[in-house]
């Protein structure tokens, strides 16, 4: 999960399996799979970096190591 703020200064927690596109629009609107859009105050390549850092931490606690973000940025 990874945590992102409304435009209304709410704070939501978004899994990272819910998104398929993000567009940079003043922040950032995010499609879900669900169909549903939610705008943040966010940039999209800050919400990009901290979905990299959720599965980079996924594999590492499931594998014991440090995956490289090089590893990351190419999958």
């Amino acid at each position: 999960m990874i945590r992102l703020t409304r435009l209304d200064g709410a704070v939501v927690h978004l899994n990272v399996d819910m998104i398929v596109s993000i567009e940079e629009l003043g922040g950032a609107v995010i499609k879900l799979n669900s169909g549903d859009t939610m705008r943040v105050t966010e940039d999209a390549a800050e919400i990009v970096d901290r979905c990299h850092d959720v599965r980079a931490e996924i594999l590492r606690r499931a594998f014991g190591v440090r995956v490289p973000a090089e590893v990351l940025a190419s999958a």
